[in-house]
Formats: C-alpha cells, structure tokens, sequence
C-alpha cells in the first residue's frame, strides 16, 4: 500500500472516530446513538455483499468495514462514559484489529486520537481515567508489533507461495527439455548416425575405392559407431 493510501486511510479511521465522539457529546445527536448504532452495523453487514458486485467498494473493503466498526465503538464508549466506560475494552480489539489486518500506522493513530480527547474531555473521575489511558499506552505498541509480525509472516507465506509456483513451473519445463532430449537422443540422432554408419560400412566394402580412402572411412565409420553407443548409454540415463 502506497503511503497517500495510508495517510487517507488513517484519516478515514480518524474521522469516524472523532465523529463518534462529537455525536456522543451533543445533545440533540445523542438521542439519535442507537439509531446511528444499528445503521452501523447494517451498513457493515451490506459491505461484504456489496464488494462482491461493485468494484469501487471491493477496493476499499477492509477500509470501509474498519471505518463503521471504528465509529461504533466509539459512539458505545463516549455514550457510555468515555474513558471509563465499562466497554472500553472493545478499543483494544480494535487496535489489534486494526494493526493485524490494516495498517500498524493507523493503530497508533486511534490511540494518539484516543489520547488527546481524553486532554479536551477530563472527567471527575481522573484517576480511573489515568489508568484506562496508561493501560492504552501499553496496549498500543504490543498491537503494532503484533501486527507488524503478522504482516510479515504473511508476507512470508506469500512468498513460499510464489516459489511453489516458480518450482511448479521449473519442473514442467526440465520434463519438456528432458522429453525432447530423449525423443531426439532415440530417434533422430541415432537414426541419422546409424544412416551415416551403413553409408560408411558400404562405401568402405566398395572396389572402387583405394585402401587409403577405405582406411579413412573405416576410421570414421568406428567413431560413428562409438558416438551411437555413447548416444544409447546417454538415452539410457535420461530415462533413469
């Protein structure tokens, strides 16, 4: 993923969560959290469908699930106290979530979110806030390394993967480079050097020709015949 495409991801994830918080905050939207809630997750249910028959949405697919998800949890966790809300620990998932299968990047964009509204919306209840948010700091880089691990690892996968296939591809073709080595060792040169063989034997056998010349092919004609025994002893070790 091209780094334009993980800063406008981390953005989107942002957003929703910031939207989540301001609509928790109002007093006229907050009536309305529930409603917003259940749109959510229809929303989150139609997006697997819908990627299946629009491109557009195939492309951004995780990103929009992870959007929905974001502004669900935090409309539950602001509408519920905020940072001492009983279900702040649907954050962590989120993270961990977020880090596994999107970007580690946009993980620690939550929780630095996450962080600096805790600065503009302090509670009476500081301590227990505190403790949320420190448990937040620690949460954090164990999701970045998880996710980095994770990433790797399937990259990992995607690789051996690749040289399986490299390999397939490898011993299809030194079986079609050693069928047509054998075709040729069995049939045409042995065929073409027993011709040359016969051609030399007659020519040697021949009146006309002075014991010189026969000499020569006689000489010629026993290296054929050790090149066609060569050849059979070669044929015989490519079929091994």
């Amino acid at each position: 993923m091209s780094a334009l495409s993980v800063i406008s991801q981390n953005l989107v994830l942002v957003a929703a969560l910031g939207l989540g918080f301001f609509w928790a905050k109002s007093k006229t939207l907050s009536l309305y959290s529930l409603q917003l809630i259940a749109l959510g997750i229809i929303v989150f249910s139609l997006v697997p469908f819908l990627a299946k028959k629009i491109p557009v949405i195939k492309r951004v697919k995780l990103v929009a699930e992870f959007t929905v998800v974001t502004l669900i949890i935090s409309l539950l966790i602001f509408s519920t106290g905020g940072f001492g809300s009983p279900v702040f620990f649907l954050l962590y998932f989120l993270l961990f979530g977020v880090a596994t299968l999107g970007e580690p990047s946009a993980s620690l964009a939550l929780a630095t979110t996450f962080s600096l509204l805790f600065l503009v919306n302090p509670s009476a209840n500081l301590a227990n806030e505190l403790l949320q948010l420190s448990s937040l700091f620690v949460i954090t880089p164990l999701a970045l390394i998880f996710g980095s691990q994770y990433k790797k690892a399937h990259q990992d996968e995607a690789k051996i993967e690749y040289l399986k296939k490299e390999e397939s591809l490898l011993t299809k073709e030194i079986i079609s480079q050693e069928t047509e080595v054998k075709n040729w060792t069995s049939q045409e040169l042995k065929e073409n050097l027993a011709k040359i063989w016969e051609n030399l034997e007659a020519v040697s056998q021949d009146y006309s020709v002075s014991p010189n010349a026969k000499q020569k092919f006689m000489e010629i004609s026993n290296q054929l015949k050790n090149l066609l025994k060569s050849a059979e002893e070669m044929e015989k070790k490519v079929q091994k």
